[in-house]
């Protein structure tokens, strides 16, 4: 990339997305940002990489063409896809089949064309699946109620696929031990009524299933305190004349 390109290049817009409709929420580099060192073009995935054609975007005003592969690319008008330019190349990027080169031609002959070689970085995995995972799980909205010697459980389904939950209670004891105090599976319901406890610190997590037993999302721990029934007043005292 020599100065002219790369002058021209830092004042275009560019951006990948995994659809049209997330573009005006996109935050665009400037398309010199997207080149390597070595003449490469750096093509990152977005987040969802279960979604495996994305968008590139590239401000148009200052590019006659984009050649991928042999297939030719122009400008088109896009006057709603702000912070973008009024004329946009826009390129289907198949992570399944990718592409091997790109030649950015330049309009009004302001520069060479530049030749470069396309490089595909899959989006993370594991940080896609856990910012999932932790989305489903917040959706089980836990709360509870405690009374004398009981606690009531509550909950909200985190998907249409949850057919059975599994509460399960924790007595604390000191600072680090957690004893397993009950273990209560059901379906259907989004309440747990717990009797017969005694009073001090507990725990509790919950866990949905789907029909096969799998887990689809689960709770941290959740701490809650009972009381005795007599706790505040009095114990009744028995006399004898």
């Amino acid at each position: 990339m020599d100065k002219y390109q790369k002058f021209i290049l830092d004042q275009t817009a560019c951006l990948i997305v995994s659809g049209e409709d997330m573009v005006a929420m996109a935050k665009p580099k400037k398309a010199s940002d997207f080149i390597t060192p070595d003449d490469g073009f750096s093509l990152m995935q977005e987040e969802n990489y279960h979604i495996r054609t994305n968008y590139l975007y590239i401000g148009g005003l200052s590019i006659s063409s984009i050649d991928i592969d042999g297939i030719q690319y122009k400008p088109s008008d896009s006057p709603d896809r702000p912070p973008l330019q009024s004329k946009t190349i826009v390129i289907p990027i198949d992570f399944d089949h990718p592409a091997k080169e790109m030649t950015i031609n330049f309009a009004f002959d302001l520069a060479s064309p530049l030749k470069l070689t396309l490089s595909y970085v899959e989006a993370d995995h594991g940080k896609y699946d856990e910012k999932v995972q932790n989305d489903l799980n917040a959706k089980i909205n836990p709360s509870h109620k405690t009374g004398p010697n009981l606690v009531n459980i509550y909950w909200n389904n985190a998907s249409d696929k949850a057919v059975s939950v599994c509460v399960d209670v924790y007595a604390i004891f000191g600072k680090n031990e957690e004893r397993l105090v009950g273990h209560y599976s059901m379906s259907g319901d989004f309440f747990k009524s717990i009797t017969g406890l005694a009073s001090g610190p507990y725990c509790y997590q919950i866990t949905q299933m789907d029909a096969n037993g799998n887990m689809i999302a689960q709770t941290q721990k959740i701490a809650f305190s009972v009381q005795d029934a007599f706790h505040g007043s009095p114990r009744p005292v028995n006399i004898i004349n």
